[in-house]
């Protein structure tokens, strides 16, 4: 199967204005990031940043959820891509010292990551605002370029 994306998240930090998952019309000058989801041989997910101040853990540019639609996929990402959100949890600097450096936050996490995780999803639940958008078609390809297939 080739890559593609089938799915995207608009990230910004207004869930306590706004909703965890709201659904109306975007306000685009606010998003932090997006976050792409990827099909292939295995879901993956990925980070656009749009404000710049945001940096991943490590050198993290993609995350492989433990399986498809993993009910803590977009939980991960969140910790993996803007770490920043999460600063006040105290197993954030463990985790930071037990990742490997090969860009890929894999299916096994690192050790301290089930810790991190619990102490961040109050942050997440509370701060955090995700708006989906299905790609119709899957128009674009793994490399971000549209593909012209609007099948």
């Amino acid at each position: 199967m080739p890559a593609e994306y089938s799915r995207m998240f608009l990230v910004d930090n207004l869930a306590e204005e706004k909703g965890f998952m709201d659904s109306s019309t975007a306000e685009y000058n606010r998003n932090l990031f997006i976050i792409l989801q990827g099909e292939g041989d295995r879901q993956w997910l990925q980070c656009l940043y749009i404000d710049r101040k945001f940096t991943p853990l490590s050198r993290i540019s993609r995350i492989i959820p433990c399986g498809p639609n993993d009910k803590n996929a977009l939980l991960d990402a969140c910790l993996a891509f803007a770490p920043e959100f999460f600063e006040s949890c105290e197993s954030l600097n463990e985790v930071k010292s037990n990742l490997s450096d090969t860009g890929m936050l894999e299916e096994k996490r690192p050790e301290g990551w089930e810790k991190l995780r619990e102490e961040a999803r109050t942050i997440f639940e509370k701060k955090i605002r995700m708006i989906e958008y299905p790609i119709p078609g899957k128009l674009l390809d793994s490399n971000g370029k549209y593909n012209g297939n609007l099948d």
